[in-house]
């Protein structure tokens, strides 16, 4: 049995669909109508198939399902809830285990800068010479560090960190590399003393479109967007970016107020 997340939504789910011989059109309504969380699995047993055939609509799951494979979606609380095999009959119990393992993290609440935590569930954070939320009240500027990790490893650059009390944000648009990026940096962190809280990833944005930012939200990290551009700004946050650095601070929370706003 392989248990495959779907995290990147719609696509994500229709790439799966498409590489199992669905028409694209079928393919693309099908994942449209589906939760954004999901998972490929294949390899389960016949009996097992039948067993979360029933199991499926008693958790409000969807399920789709072909010759050795299946998808399953769903909400992250329902996902959730089948995950916890002790309540499953026992063919489903190591697919549970699975799911469970894959399931994304809980979403940061706050970051640390010099002056304090600020909340990230309030609205958006706004770092350049003169930090603030834009729903709350001015902060002081925060020199966190950045740095994309090298031959020297992130224990000079987290143990620096922790000196000053500013935060980590590693840059990588590579989902691979983060993960390696962020696993090092936690091991690190346990190493210094350091908040694992202060540790942010910044996806790569101002590359064309910007990286699906579902696969980053599984770390349970902050995510950065570091530019001047409005647009950009504007975008990151519609698709999940909380912390913001920026040279021209005014612009930014301009755009990322207008965004609001308008719902985006």
């Amino acid at each position: 049995m392989i248990v495959t997340a779907l995290p990147g939504g719609p696509t994500a789910i229709r790439n799966a669909l498409l590489s199992h011989g669905w028409e694209g059109a079928s393919s693309a309504t099908s994942a449209g109508a589906l939760e954004p969380w999901a998972y490929q699995v294949t390899g389960l047993a016949t009996d097992a198939v039948e067993a979360l055939l029933g199991t499926a609509a008693k958790y409000g799951l969807d399920l789709l399902t072909g010759e050795g494979w299946v998808v399953l979606s769903g909400a992250r609380s329902r996902l959730s809830s089948l995950a916890r095999s002790w309540t499953l009959p026992p063919e489903l119990q190591p697919l549970a285990v699975e799911i469970g393992r894959g399931l994304p993290a809980d979403a940061p609440e706050f970051w640390r800068v010099r002056s304090g935590p600020v909340s990230l569930v309030e609205g958006p954070v706004v770092l350049g010479r003169e930090s603030r939320v834009v729903a709350g009240d001015a902060i002081g500027p925060d020199d966190y560090m950045d740095q994309v990790l090298g031959a020297s490893g992130p224990c000079p650059m987290v143990a620096e960190a922790h000196r000053t009390g500013a935060g980590v944000v590693f840059s990588s648009p590579s989902l691979p590399r983060s993960l390696a990026l962020i696993a090092a940096a936690l091991d690190a962190a346990i190493l210094v003393g350091l908040d694992p809280e202060q540790i942010a990833i910044d996806p790569g944005w101002g590359l064309g479109a910007g990286p699906d930012l579902a696969v980053f939200r599984g770390f349970g990290r902050p995510i950065v967007c570091t530019t001047d551009d409005p647009v950009v700004a504007a975008l990151a946050w519609s698709r999940g970016a909380q912390l913001f650095r920026t040279t021209d601070p005014d612009a930014i929370r301009g755009a990322l107020r207008t965004a609001t706003q308008l719902g985006a």
